[in-house]
């Protein structure tokens, strides 16, 4: 499966929070670069290319406040 970055962070726990709300909605998501998380790089959450959309728009949605 191809994997497609949707958020990234330097914040370990913010990543984890996205990555928690992509899973309850469904979407099979993974943290890359977590032994990396205080490097200034960060951390990606990648989905598989097929939920990129629908992973975006949960993004959107939680950063503007509409749940």
């Amino acid at each position: 499966m191809d994997l497609i970055t949707v958020f990234e962070t330097p914040n370990l726990a913010e990543a984890e929070l996205v990555k928690s709300r992509l899973v309850a909605a469904g979407i099979h998501c993974i943290v890359a670069d977590e032994s990396t998380a205080f490097a200034p790089l960060g951390v990606r959450v990648q989905v598989g290319t097929n939920d990129e959309q629908a992973a975006r728009d949960i993004i959107d949605s939680s950063e503007s406040g509409s749940e």
